[in-house]
């Protein structure tokens, strides 16, 4: 599960020396920081860095949050087409061949005799009336 954080935006100034508020002492070069709730409190300098910057930088994250993951739709499944190459939906494809509907209409000549059939009538290079009878049992 991804997460992140909230925008918060802050006021803050940076100590240039020791400074007690509520009870809490912050050093130089700590942050006093005013959360929008009006409390108040230290942090460091290294940690106030890393999470925070101008508030004129980060208007464009604020007005346009990320959006919600769970309203994506879900990816259609396409198929890839042995015969064109292309992205085919899987009504439109046939598993036996790994071909697409519209490359098994295609006509193609039979490396055996030469005469032009449908691709879908190919079996391996030759067409099914050059093909081999099976001896019947």
């Amino acid at each position: 599960m991804r997460y992140a954080r909230k925008p918060l935006v802050v006021d803050a100034i940076k100590l240039m020396s020791a400074t007690t508020v509520n009870g809490m002492t912050g050093k130089p070069g700590d942050y006093l920081l005013t959360m929008p709730t009006g409390e108040m409190g230290f942090m460091a300098a290294s940690m106030f860095e890393a999470n925070f910057q101008p508030a004129d930088m980060v208007s464009a994250v604020t007005e346009n949050p990320a959006p919600d993951l769970a309203e994506e739709t879900p990816q259609k499944t396409l198929m890839i087409c042995l015969g064109c190459g292309a992205e085919v939906p899987p009504e439109e494809f046939e598993r036996k061949t790994g071909m697409c509907v519209n490359c098994l209409k295609k006509q193609v000549s039979c490396h055996n005799c030469g005469r032009t059939v449908f691709q879908y009538e190919i079996i391996g290079t030759m067409c099914r009336k050059c093909m081999p009878k099976q001896p019947s049992m």
